[in-house]
């Protein structure tokens, strides 16, 4: 089994008769759901920082265009795919 650490959190009456719901109906633990709860929490919470991060990089490069050029972009490729449904 990995090594684990422990973690103490608080939360209010509601939310606990909530877990203790979902824990009896599941037959987990109170443990190991706030386990898996917090992992995906981590995990989307790190996806979009490296998101921003990777965006700040992009932008530190110069990789980027201007708000003008993505609309004209994006109004170009609307006008397509109209274009393209009208002959469907």
């Amino acid at each position: 089994m990995a090594k684990t650490d422990t973690l103490s959190i608080r939360l209010s009456p509601e939310m606990l008769a909530q877990l203790n719901f979902i824990a009896n109906a599941t037959r987990r633990s109170k443990s190991f759901l706030g386990s898996e709860a917090v992992g995906r929490f981590v995990k989307a919470e790190a996806d979009i920082i490296k998101g921003i991060q990777a965006a700040q990089a992009q932008v530190e490069a110069g990789e980027v265009i201007s708000h003008e050029q993505a609309m004209k972009s994006m109004r170009a490729a609307i006008q397509r795919g109209a274009k393209k449904s009208a002959t469907v």
